[in-house]
Parts: structure tokens; C-alpha cells; sequence
């Protein structure tokens, strides 16, 4: 019997399997992280074989391409995972970067990797590309749900991203009862009709008016244990009215129930009468998918962004070692996400990525296509902010950490796959053309056909197997 391997044997054996994954596929391959293993002079054991990602990351071996893929090895078939390429490590050196010149736009990628350290140091483990995606659907939407099973972190990434970018963070957990608006906006009290109680809500809004240069990050805590649009739909509403008026975003005033203002008396909620959503806040709700909790109404899932939490590894532990981090990276985030000239609307965003916005809106019909004969569709809203999504990911020139393909793919994820649901032949049919579709490599290399999208594949895979075993099938909690 051979003695058991040292970890820094077993180390050693994995840089020796990933150097010679690079002298004979070259330093632009993309794989599975079980795929280096087929370059190891010697045997390691399964077992030993996960701690390893994390110390090749951190050496500079290997990187992430922010992609979700299937594993390549019989043993882990059908398992997704994070897709990897030669990190730094690889690279020939690069001559000393300049300072940004006096006005010049400072690069957002080495926010997220430093970010993705500082949260490795704090016990969590989130990817850079997970806290690209979750930034760039802050740029898009007001509204964001974090959705996936019970203790896999969603309410850590909103509460740690506000005080890593020291901006304001507020939670307010959902109650069951709650069906209408008033635990969150203010209600008038039916014995004194001249007095305003203001909401959580509220108070948060009207603080964040008189900060506008600070985000501020509102967390619903199991947002769906209440039907979201029972006590959420004048939000949902008021979202849709954000427009640029005299250099600035600005929305309708917030539906508030207040008293009646008196004739020639001073007005105390006169500041209130039109108090709108400030464009410096966003609101965050997490929700779990069991039988206690609603599903999202079609209403709610045209206006958020829907982030899936993935499916945690649970080979993957933090270092426990406290690892350096530049934090006057994250400096560069909040200014950048309230910046006043960002684009709101598609016609903005066409002025500079016409190009890209015409590729987006050709694929999304080709699926719409898909879809249409099981019943399904989504219109310009949907196309809106998938667009929005990409204009962001070029602008912010996040490619390095977030490709073209995974930024895609998201997209579709997040603001395609949760509209279906149903049940028969004619949904199955529709979602094996579908999956086909996703899989498809069109040979373009443009941004916005960029397929495969692996992710969203293998997400159609898991509701077509619910479908044939259930008799039907939905996006949540599948």
C-alpha cells in the first residue's frame, strides 16, 4: 500500500498536470476543472482533488472564465461547474500599466477580484463573476431577487457588497400577513386621520434622497413569504416611470396615502407629495422556493432581475489564511453604478450599441420562436434589459471576467427561463427545441452569438426531466 500523498505533493502534481494541459492545448483552452487531471503524471485521489482549485486560482495557475460547464470525467457526468483557463501565470509579462490619465475611467474588473478576496477572508465564498453579474443587474433594474435554497448566502452578498462600497443597507423582513402596502410605505391610523405613519420603506427612500451620491441597498428578507405583488405592485409600477428629465433620473411620486393637505395651513408631508425613487437606490429580495412561500406573478418577473444562486460545492472550503486585497478598488463601483449618464433606456443604449442591440433582438426572437407554440413569450420589456445588461458588460469592459458567452447566457437565465412554466407534450416539445437551440454553435463570434450557453441548457435539462416525471414543470426550485 502506498503512503498517503502530502498536500504539497498532491499540489505539486496539480501545477505539473496544469503546465502540461498548457504546453499541449495552449494558453487559450477553456475546461472543466476535472480535466486537468488527465495531464498528471500520478494518480491523486478524488478526494484530494477539490482543495486544489482555490490554490491553483490563487497562484495564478488558473482563472475562471465566469461560465458554467458540465465536468468531462465518467465520475462527475452531469455535474456543472465553474470553466477555467491558464491564469496569469501563463501570460508573458506585461509592461507597467500608467496611471489613468486626469479624467480617465479607471477599469471595474479588479473591483470584483479584489472583492471576491475580501469576502474569502470574511468565510464566503462568492466568484468575481457572480458579483459582476449581481453588479451589472443593480446598473439594469431597480429591483433584484436572489433566489435558490436555504443557506447558500443571498442575503450575505447585497449586506457585504453595501459595506465593502460604504454604502447604506436597510433590511426588512417580509411577514406573511403582509397584503398590502402599508407595513412598507406608511398608512394613515383610522383614529387620527391628520398623522402620517411613514413605512420602512419610506424612511429608507427619504434618507437616500438626502445622500445622492451614496447607494442605498434595501433587502427584502424571504420576499415571497407575502404575495409580492400584493404588497410591491405600486414599486413595480412606479419602476416603470424612470425617465431622464433635465440631466437627471427621475420617477413618478410614490403612491402614498396621505392625510388631506388643509387650505392655508402649513402642509407637513408636503416633501412627501412628491417624493419619488431616488435613482441611488435599489431594492434586493431574496426568496426560497418550498411550499411555504409564493411564486412570482408574471408582473414581478418582467420588472427584476432573476439571479439563481448556483448549486454550492460543497468540496470547496475558504483558506483560512487572511489574504491581501486592494480596497481602494471597491471606491470605484457605486460611482460608477449611479453614474447620471448611464443609459435607461434602449434608445440611449442604441446610440453607441447598435450593433449589439440588433444581434440581441434578433436572437431573442429566434427563441421567442421556440417558445411561442407552448404558450410562452416575453416582449420589449425583457429585450430591454437584456440589452441594457450586455451595453453595461461592454462598457465596463468586464469581458475578462465575465465572457461574452456566460454574459449571455445569464441573460437568459435570468430574464427568459423564469416566464416558462406549464404542463403537457406541447411544453416538452417546445423545451427539447429549446435546449437544442442553447446548445447550438453558430461559428459567429460576435458578442451576442456567443452560443453555447451551457447554463441555461443545462437548467432546461433539469425542467424537461421535472416535466416527464411530474407532468409539469417551472423554473423555480428545479
Amino acid at each position: 500500500m502506498e503512503p498517503e500523498l502530502s498536500r504539497d505533493e498532491v499540489y505539486a502534481a496539480a501545477r505539473e498536470a496544469v503546465e502540461k494541459l498548457v504546453a499541449e492545448e495552449g494558453p487559450e483552452s477553456q475546461f472543466p476543472f476535472d480535466y486537468i487531471w488527465q495531464f498528471a503524471s500520478r494518480e491523486i485521489p478524488s478526494l484530494r482533488r477539490p482543495s486544489c482549485s482555490n490554490y491553483l486560482v490563487k497562484l495564478g495557475y488558473l482563472e475562471k472564465t465566469g461560465k458554467q460547464v458540465n465536468a468531462s470525467t465518467p465520475e462527475r457526468a452531469g455535474n456543472l461547474g465553474p470553466e477555467y483557463r491558464p491564469g496569469r501565470h501563463f501570460l508573458p509579462p506585461a509592461p507597467p500599466v500608467p496611471p489613468p490619465a486626469p479624467g480617465g475611467v479607471e477599469p471595474l474588473a479588479p473591483a470584483f477580484e479584489e472583492m471576491e478576496k475580501a469576502l474569502a477572508t470574511q468565510g464566503l465564498l462568492i466568484d468575481k463573476a457572480d458579483l459582476a453579474n449581481f453588479y451589472l443587474a443593480l446598473c439594469v433594474s431597480p429591483l433584484v431577487v436572489l433566489s435558490g435554497i436555504s443557506g447558500t448566502g443571498k442575503s450575505q452578498m447585497p449586506r457585504r457588497f453595501a459595506q465593502l462600497t460604504d454604502s447604506r443597507f436597510d433590511s426588512v423582513p417580509v411577514k406573511p400577513q403582509w397584503s398590502d402596502n402599508s407595513d412598507l410605505f406608511g398608512y394613515v391610523p383610522s383614529l387620527n386621520p391628520t398623522h402620517f405613519v411613514k413605512g420602512r420603506f419610506t424612511e429608507v427612500v427619504e434618507a437616500a434622497q438626502a445622500t445622492p451620491g451614496q447607494l442605498a441597498v434595501v433587502l427584502l428578507d424571504e420576499m415571497n413569504l407575502a404575495a409580492v405583488e400584493h404588497y410591491f405592485s405600486d414599486f413595480l409600477s412606479i419602476m416603470e416611470t424612470r425617465r431622464r428629465e433635465a440631466g437627471t433620473i427621475i420617477t413618478d411620486p410614490l403612491p402614498l396615502e396621505l392625510p388631506t393637505a388643509v387650505a392655508g395651513q402649513p402642509d407637513p408631508y408636503a416633501g412627501l407629495r412628491t417624493l419619488g425613487l431616488p435613482a441611488n437606490v435599489r431594492v434586493v429580495g431574496t426568496a426560497n422556493m418550498d411550499e411555504t412561500t409564493h411564486l412570482f406573478s408574471p408582473k414581478v418577473l418582467d420588472r427584476a432581475f432573476s439571479i439563481e444562486s448556483v448549486t454550492p460545492d460543497l468540496t470547496q472550503f475558504p483558506s483560512g489564511e487572511a489574504q491581501p486585497f486592494d480596497a481602494t478598488t471597491f471606491a470605484r463601483l457605486v460611482p460608477r453604478l449611479l453614474d447620471v449618464s448611464n443609459v435607461v433606456s434602449e434608445s440611449e443604449a442604441y446610440v453607441t450599441d447598435a450593433e449589439l442591440l440588433n444581434e440581441i433582438g434578433a436572437l431573442l426572437q429566434e427563441a421567442s420562436d421556440v417558445l411561442r407554440p407552448a404558450g410562452i413569450s416575453f416582449g420589449y420589456r425583457t429585450r430591454r434589459d437584456v440589452c441594457l445588461y450586455m451595453h453595461f458588460w461592454r462598457r465596463f469592459d468586464l469581458a475578462n471576467i465575465l465572457s461574452a458567452s456566460a454574459a449571455m447566457d445569464l441573460c437568459f437565465l435570468q430574464k427568459i427561463l423564469p416566464k416558462v412554466q406549464g404542463a403537457g407534450e406541447g411544453l416538452g416539445e417546445a423545451l427539447r427545441k429549446l435546449r437544442e437551440w442553447l446548445l447550438t454553435e453558430d461559428g459567429d463570434t460576435s458578442v451576442a452569438s456567443s452560443r453555447p450557453w451551457t447554463r441555461s441548457a443545462d437548467k432546461v435539462e433539469r425542467m424537461l426531466a421535472r416535466l416527464e416525471a411530474e407532468g409539469a414543470t417551472t423554473y423555480w426550485g428545479t
